[in-house]
């Protein structure tokens, strides 16, 4: 996906195996405390798998966030380049995939696409 943290407390990120309000996994990006977390949301309960600070990106441009699960590796790129790399096995079920933006932030998205990746075998 494409993101623009345009205002506000410029948070935004993805969602992906979301099972329920209370069981997902997330990438979020925070200009205003510059970095991003991947975590997985489990009963309720925020557990940060990574948190990748040497970030120094534009406030006015759009940026993209790929993120890519196979088995449990997760594997994450911030405009092509990869920042992270963890293997959880915390949610092993499919489900559904979204944007976020979190707090009072507007975040504007473009190009989001989700493919299931044993399809592109």
């Amino acid at each position: 996906a494409k993101l623009q943290l345009v205002d506000g407390e410029r948070i935004g990120g993805v969602v992906w195996r979301y099972q329920a309000p209370t069981d997902f996994y997330a990438v979020v990006v925070d200009l205003q405390q510059p970095g991003v977390t991947l975590v997985r949301v489990a009963h309720g309960n925020r557990i940060r798998l990574d948190r990748f600070t040497a970030l120094d990106l534009a406030h006015d441009l759009a940026h993209t966030l790929s993120v890519r699960q196979q088995g449990d590796e997760i594997r994450v790129q911030l405009d092509g380049i990869g920042i992270m790399r963890v293997h959880d096995r915390g949610l092993p079920a499919a489900g559904r995939a979204g944007v976020l933006s979190g707090g009072a932030s507007r975040t504007w998205f473009d190009d989001v696409r989700v493919e299931d990746v044993a399809e592109r075998r």
